[in-house]
C-alpha cells in the first residue's frame, strides 16, 4: 500500500518583475484621464458667464446644440 505524504511542500509563488511597469502605466493612465476630464469636461454655465467670456476674449466661437424641434411653436429646452 502507498501512503500519501502528510505534509506538502510550500507552493512556489510565481514572480514577474513586470508588475512594477504595469502599476506605473496604470498610474500614468489614471493621471492622464483625470487631467483630461478636468480640462475638457462639460461644465454648467450661464448666459452671463458666456457674455463675460466673449467680452474678455476667452471665447470666440459658440455652438448651440439641442433645443426645440423645428415644428415647435413654443416651449422650453435646455441647451
Amino acid at each position: 500500500m502507498i501512503s500519501a505524504p502528510t505534509e506538502f511542500p510550500p507552493r512556489a509563488r510565481a514572480t514577474w518583475r513586470g508588475w512594477a511597469a504595469v502599476r506605473a502605466a496604470l498610474l500614468v493612465l489614471t493621471a492622464v484621464t483625470v487631467l483630461a476630464a478636468l480640462l475638457l469636461g462639460v461644465r454648467d454655465s450661464t448666459v452671463t458667464d458666456l457674455e463675460r467670456a466673449v467680452t474678455s476674449g476667452r471665447a470666440s466661437d459658440v455652438q448651440v446644440t439641442g433645443g426645440l424641434p423645428p415644428d415647435a411653436l413654443d416651449g422650453t429646452a435646455t441647451q
